[in-house]
């Protein structure tokens, strides 16, 4: 293996994607790469360090030309196991490119990254922002650091302090606060489960209706910032709230009365809406609410039998869909013969196995598909499903289902159509006989 990441006697990389290392450097790659590193007058490819080539390391017998690009470098480097050592030498590298290869690199070490945390380069102190590894205390350097977009780095870790969150974007020396950048850190923070009350208080009087939005979704926001949100003069401010899971029941009959349709929408569609503020939306002849109505998973039975004689058909079709309607309603949404709500019926995964078997043998091909596709689909359906004459879509449907039985594969698997017969082959409730059959013949 090549000190590049290249396999010996190949151009093709064995980096994937995904952040984890891949290859693995052996001792001899790594003497001789830390060697070219420590030596900046081996350092050169054959077109010199300010020519077109941008390869800061080259390994004994290759040439310009075998070169791979600075992207693949970087991501040699990073889809690379190198030892501590190497990774801290190429830390002082001279491309920026491949300090941001290091700073990316999961094994770089905690001393590694409090030395790129100082570089000179934004997009280098960002990449040690967001690694895993990085100290505690370059997590307070970069949370004053002056480009935003470093800050916002540091934001976006999935767990950090609370007074480096505030940090972060509440410094006043900071002159890019009106920048984008700075908007996005902001943002960023307001997003966060777990900032602290006091910042989401601070936050939801920013300046940007786009913070004030974000902080107003925040399941975390306190009841109180959450009372003085809904009174904003921005739709999209109040909206916010209305769709917010933690808002108080207070405020939902406040915003039920907003004079913006879309913030009553919003009201209706929230999980955590009142029932009387439900029942209610069910009768109005506004269609919008009632559709809401119908697919909200915490309305009541009573406001959904309500709902499932509705002249408008989404009204039907979003009840037949909701995952809360009642066994007794489904079965009433079935006899009404329309076939777009029979097919919702029976893709909803919460409709029982004895409705699932009446609607398997339903005359439409695409209600039939939906049970084939329903998760929750019993065995005895899709034995019903497997007929002498049916869809293709329906048969690979069954032979796609994660509990299709052995028997059912065995019978699809000599199916006359090729596409069907190979998705009953990559089952994996393929019975290991008819595999290895198959197998064989195919040899």
């Amino acid at each position: 293996m090549g000190v590049n990441g290249r396999a010996a006697g190949s151009n093709q990389y064995r980096a994937r994607p995904g952040g984890q290392p891949d290859v693995q450097l052996t001792p001899a790659d790594s003497a001789s790469l830390l060697a070219q590193v420590r030596q900046p007058a081996a350092r050169q490819c054959g077109q010199v360090w300010g020519g077109t080539c941008q390869v800061p390391v080259s390994p004994p017998g290759l040439s310009h030309d075998d070169h791979p690009s600075l992207t693949q470098q970087r991501q040699a480097i990073r889809m690379t196991v190198m030892q501590p050592e190497v990774l801290t030498a190429l830390a002082g590298g001279r491309f920026h490119g491949m300090r941001i290869a290091v700073a990316s690199h999961p094994q770089c070490s905690a001393e590694a990254l409090d030395q790129l945390s100082r570089d000179t380069s934004p997009e280098v102190r960002r990449a040690v922002a967001v690694h895993r590894g990085c100290p505690l205390e370059a997590l307070h350097r970069l949370s004053q650091d002056p480009a935003a977009a470093v800050r916002q780095g540091v934001a976006s870790r999935p767990k950090l302090p609370p007074d480096i969150m505030e940090r972060v974007f509440m410094l006043p020396v900071i002159g890019d606060r009106t920048s984008q950048a700075a908007l996005a850190v902001r943002v960023s923070v307001a997003k966060r489960r777990d900032c602290p009350p006091h910042i989401l208080q601070r936050l939801s009087g920013d300046g940007h209706a786009e913070v004030r939005q974000a902080a107003a979704k925040n399941v975390s926001c306190p009841p109180e910032t959450l009372t003085a949100l809904a009174g904003s003069s921005r739709v999209d401010v109040r909206r916010a709230v209305a769709s917010n899971r933690a808002c108080p029941s207070h405020l939902f009959a406040q915003l039920y009365r907003d004079r913006d349709l879309a913030v009553r929408q919003d009201v209706t569609s929230n999980p955590s809406c009142p029932p009387d503020i439900l029942a209610a939306a069910c009768k109005t002849r506004v269609q919008v609410l009632r559709r809401a109505v119908a697919q909200n998973p915490s309305s009541p039975s009573e406001v959904l039998a309500e709902l499932w004689t509705d002249l408008d058909l989404v009204v039907r079709s979003r009840l037949a869909a909701n995952r809360s309607c009642p066994t007794t309603i489904l079965e009433s949404l079935v006899r009404t013969g329309n076939e777009q709500i029979r097919a919702k019926v029976a893709a909803n995964v919460c409709c029982p196995g004895t409705l699932l078997e009446k609607l398997a043998a339903d005359r439409n091909g695409a209600v039939r598909r939906s049970v084939a596709s329903n998760r929750s689909c019993p065995v005895s359906a899709l034995r019903i499903l497997v007929a002498p004459i049916e869809l293709k879509g329906v048969l690979m449907a069954v032979a796609q289902h994660p509990s299709c039985p052995p028997d059912v594969l065995d019978r699809l698997v000599l199916h006359r159509d090729t596409e069907v017969r190979q998705a009953a082959l990559q089952s994996r409730n393929m019975s290991k006989a008819t595999r290895a059959m198959w197998q064989l013949a195919q040899v």
